[in-house]
C-alpha cells in the first residue's frame, strides 16, 4: 500500500544516490556509458533485416533503456536471446493454409 500525506511530509530532500555507479549531470556525454553501447547495438539489429521479427521487443527495450539509463540482465538475455535465435528462426508455417 502507498504512504498517508502525513508520511510523506516526514521525507527528507536528500539526494538518492545511483544504483548503477554511474551519475548523469545535465548535458554531459554519456557516450561512453554502458547502457548507450547496449542501445547501440539494439539499432544495430534493428537496421539489420534479419531481425524484422523481434522489432517490437527490440524497440520496447530501447525505449526503456533510452529513458532509464539502465540496462537490466533481463534486458541483455533478451537481446542476446533474438541474436542467437536469428539463424534458426524457422517461418516454416508462414503462408501455410490449413485444409479440413
Amino acid at each position: 500500500m502507498g504512504k498517508r500525506i502525513d508520511e510523506l511530509t516526514q521525507l527528507d530532500d536528500r539526494e538518492i544516490a545511483a544504483v548503477s555507479g554511474y551519475e548523469r549531470h545535465g548535458d554531459e556525454d554519456t557516450r561512453d556509458a554502458p547502457w548507450h553501447a547496449f542501445v547501440a547495438e539494439i539499432n544495430d539489429l534493428r537496421e539489420s533485416e534479419q531481425y524484422t521479427w523481434a522489432e517490437e521487443t527490440l524497440a520496447g527495450i530501447s525505449e526503456t533503456v533510452e529513458r532509464t539509463h539502465r540496462v537490466t540482465d533481463g534486458q541483455r538475455r533478451a537481446v542476446t536471446n533474438i541474436r542467437d535465435n536469428s539463424a534458426r528462426r524457422s517461418r516454416r508455417y508462414e503462408g501455410y493454409t490449413w485444409r479440413r
